[in-house]
């Protein structure tokens, strides 16, 4: 009898210690760092090979994805925005002077750079980054235009003239072009030569929309959430949050997740646009859309790295407090998960 309730003590002790724990099969546990010259910016973009990330300073990283190894820098003295896009073995990296390069991903050798005519007032700038489809980089600048760049040379293909100054990058899903616009806008466009087939609207700024299954997800400004069928542009739902949305909609697991302009995390249902929790994080405006990974929600904000329960919205943890907080959008793969830091640390996870 004793051996027994020694067992069944055991057995809580250790039910205790996996529901307590910082995630369900996430260690958190680093498995190599990298110290940049400065803190990171835009987002980290990985692959089998490759992990990227750029600094403030500039300075654009290719590391080993296995032991975060530096393997080339290319330098520059405008800093990267939004999250690199990794194309065969190139990898497109977009500047806030309004650069583009493409480089080779395994020595950092330029293929070609597509560099728009300056002028003063900096509306040639790129506020995010890049999509990519159809043999076509898609770039949002803004003087207010969507350009459609040969992703072979770097030459200019076509482009589209929104209402206003552009925010947020386009996006490409079902042989489309999405774009999110500063007046409340969606535009759909025709990928071959720019034109506009559909669209629809919000109260507010829309930000870069999440095509998937068929179906497109938009955030705006004014708290809505909205999903479509893409074919047809036939609404779903739009449902209201409560709150300025300043993220793109992270789609997975069935939970359609947006982070707000004062720290809110919102889960709603990917069908019926339910709202299934909304947790205040007192994360600060959260800028990088939430990560799903292993049950969990991570979020890179202002005070770390937040660590949510992806069922109820529960916080469990805040790891690295003391690197200065994120604005990078981590990136994850195949049960890696990396994230940079105002710090100038880049960690691997597992």
């Amino acid at each position: 009898m004793l051996k027994q309730a020694k067992l069944l003590l055991l057995f809580v002790l250790l039910v205790l210690l996996a529901f307590n724990s910082t995630a369900f099969g996430f260690s958190n546990r680093v498995k190599w760092s990298f110290k940049a010259e400065s803190g990171f910016v835009g987002g980290v973009s990985a692959n089998e090979n490759y992990v990227f990330a750029g600094d403030a300073n500039g300075n654009f990283y290719a590391l080993n994805a296995g032991t975060g190894r530096e393997i080339w820098i290319n330098n520059d003295s405008s800093p990267i925005v939004g999250t690199p896009a990794i194309v065969n073995n190139n990898v497109i990296i977009a500047r806030n002077d309004g650069t583009l390069t493409c480089l080779n991903a395994s020595n950092g050798a330029v293929i070609w750079k597509h560099d728009s005519p300056h002028d003063a007032s900096g509306s040639d700038s790129i506020p995010d980054g890049v999509a990519v489809g159809d043999g076509k980089i898609f770039v949002s600048k803004g003087d207010g235009k969507i350009y459609a760049i040969n992703a072979s040379n770097g030459s200019v293909l076509w482009t589209y003239k929104s209402n206003l100054e552009l925010r947020s990058a386009p996006a490409y899903g079902e042989n489309l072009v999405f774009l999110g616009e500063y007046d409340g806008v969606f535009s759909i466009l025709e990928p071959k030569n720019g034109k506009r087939i559909g669209g629809g609207g919000a109260g507010g700024a829309i930000n870069t929309l999440t095509i998937k299954n068929g179906n497109a997800y938009a955030s705006s400004w004014d708290g809505s959430v909205q999903s479509f069928k893409i074919k047809g542009i036939i609404p779903s739902w739009n449902v209201k949050v409560g709150d300025p949305i300043s993220t793109a909609p992270e789609v997975s697991e069935g939970k359609v997740l947006v982070g707000t302009e004062r720290g809110f995390i919102a889960a709603l249902d990917e069908k019926s646009g339910n709202i299934l929790w909304n947790a205040q994080t007192n994360a600060g405006s959260i800028s990088a859309k939430p990560i799903v990974f292993d049950n969990l929600v991570l979020v890179s904000c202002s005070r770390g790295l937040l660590v949510l329960d992806a069922g109820t919205g529960r916080e469990r943890t805040l790891l690295f407090p003391d690197e200065g907080g994120s604005e990078s959008r981590p990136a994850v793969f195949k049960g890696t998960f990396y994230v940079g830091f105002s710090s100038g640390n880049l960690y691997a996870l597992n």
